[in-house]
């Protein structure tokens, strides 16, 4: 039978999606996640295991050591978050997410999906910037990557559930 033991939770809450990639090439994934609250909507990434190097002793779960690598305001209520390869040109994965742009304000369906790539090299998950976004009228509520016609950049699937729609999207990269 298949056992379970929490191995790590995160120092706050008001999370509302999240992810793992290997964002630091180092073989172990990573956590990045999305949060909101009334005012402030996060992305933050999570090294939750940290094994070299300096560590904060306030920032231990158990034997494990922690530490936020990357942690930036977003600009409207986010849906959705998962990682990819994105940029093959880049070692590590990419984030792409979901959210819903302000001047939507609920009242017009829309949202916004942002594919963010790293800008350090060698990569550690620390510097990020937009390497892509795309602006529609569907809200979307599902979201997963692959790569549909092994090319090495993955496509990104999204269903707006109350469309019924599902599409299928290649971010290419001008």
């Amino acid at each position: 039978a298949l056992s379970y033991k929490e191995i790590w939770h995160s120092p706050v809450g008001g999370w509302r999606n999240a992810a793992l990639g290997d964002f630091t090439n180092d073989g172990d994934d990573e956590i990045v996640a999305i949060s909101e609250s009334d005012t402030d909507f996060q992305l933050i990434i999570y090294d939750p295991v940290i094994t070299s190097g300096e560590v904060d002793p306030g920032n231990g779960f158990g034997n494990l050591y922690w530490k936020v690598l990357y942690q930036t305001s977003l600009p409207g209520k986010p849906y959705l978050i998962l990682t990819g390869e994105f940029d093959p040109d880049k070692p590590g994965q990419e984030i792409a997410y979901v959210y819903e742009p302000p001047e939507a304000g609920g009242a017009v369906r829309n949202s916004q999906v942002v594919i963010l790539t790293q800008t350090n090299t060698p990569v550690d998950g620390t510097a990020w910037t937009t390497l892509g976004e795309m602006f529609n009228d569907d809200v979307w509520t599902d979201i997963a990557s692959g790569d549909l016609e092994v090319t090495g950049i993955d496509d990104v699937a999204l269903i707006d559930e109350d469309r019924s729609k599902l599409s299928v999207y290649r971010f290419v990269n001008n």
